[in-house]
């Protein structure tokens, strides 16, 4: 049995003293996005690809492997991110708080 602790203690140098901090704040870090005005939170890194499969939403990918590095050569999963001017790979692009993806757009289908 694991026992989760929000509340952590260092040792600080020279003083002989203890530090508590908190770890529960760090833990609970998401970033919000929005797939397809779905809303996702997600843990900072994580790739566009990887937010839009937690929402449910399936993007075609030839060369992304979640244990290979990111390669974004194949360009097939390219979608529309707003206020970007060009589809991006969602492979390759990490998420941003409040950011909209969509991937059922005119321009998404066409690239």
């Amino acid at each position: 049995m694991y026992v989760r602790f929000s509340h952590a203690s260092i040792l600080l140098p020279r003083t002989g003293r203890h530090r508590i901090y908190s770890t529960a704040a760090a833990n609970d870090k998401k970033i919000e996005v929005f797939v397809d005005n779905i809303r996702v939170l997600v843990d900072p890194g994580t790739t566009v690809l990887q937010a839009c499969a937690a929402a449910g939403v399936q993007i075609p990918r030839f060369c992304y492997h979640d244990r290979l590095s990111v390669a974004g050569n194949c360009r097939m999963c390219l979608v529309e991110i707003e206020k970007n001017p060009k589809p991006q790979a969602s492979c390759a692009m990490p998420v941003m708080n409040g950011m909209r993806v969509k991937t059922d757009s005119k321009v998404t289908k066409k690239a």
